[in-house]
């Protein structure tokens, strides 16, 4: 996808950013998704530097990868909403309380937020956590452990500032990107699947 190393000062500094974006997401104050599309855009340059040149591979067919993307994120909303809908639908279970906190977020939320949440949040994530981070452990693992790994450190982020609630509801959903992410050596579906699911989730959830 990238080179099999990254920068470590600009690694350094896009982890830091990382990490100070979970205690973002976490606050969620009034105002959030104006700040937030502009905190990604600089994240995501901190990123794009992280991974250095040749930073992404090009797919064999664009088109292909975005199709598949398609599919995986649709895929993803179907199991998602029937879980929000109809597992966790009045349950009080600890394992539901990520829909609920979901659910909380997505209230409100307007389609220019929503479009800079697609544009630039899901981008700046995809291109750190699968992108910068999957590279650094390249050389050092395999390919199942690097989707499995990249998805620990997400939760890791959100646990280190009480999010417990995000942590698992980032687990599977990133975990499907990672793997994806390998399996296809490409940024392209991720991005696809990514976009899709976290916009259609909070437009149909709000």
């Amino acid at each position: 996808m990238g080179e099999a190393s990254t920068h470590r000062e600009w690694t350094v500094a896009a982890s830091v950013t990382a990490l100070v974006w979970a205690v973002l997401v976490q606050l969620r104050f009034p105002g959030f998704y104006l700040v937030a599309p502009l905190y990604c855009l600089g994240w995501l340059g901190l990123s794009w530097k992280a991974l250095g040149a040749p930073r992404v591979r090009r797919p064999a067919s664009f088109g292909k990868e975005v199709l598949l993307g398609a599919a995986v994120g649709a895929g993803m909303v179907g199991v998602s909403l029937a879980v929000a809908w109809g597992l966790c639908k009045g349950a009080t279970w600890p394992v539901c309380q990520p829909v609920e906190t979901l659910t909380q977020q997505a209230k409100g939320v307007s389609a220019a937020a929503l479009l800079g949440v697609g544009l630039l949040v899901v981008p700046a994530e995809e291109v750190f956590w699968h992108g910068v981070v999957q590279t650094a452990l390249r050389p050092r693992v395999g390919l199942l452990a690097r989707g499995g790994l990249s998805t620990g450190l997400l939760a890791l982020s959100y646990l280190l500032v009480g999010a417990w609630e995000l942590a698992l509801a980032a687990l599977p959903t990133f975990l499907v990107w990672g793997w994806l992410t390998e399996w296809r050596q490409t940024l392209v579906a991720p991005l696809v699947s990514h976009g899709l699911w976290t916009v259609l989730m909070i437009a149909l959830l709000g």
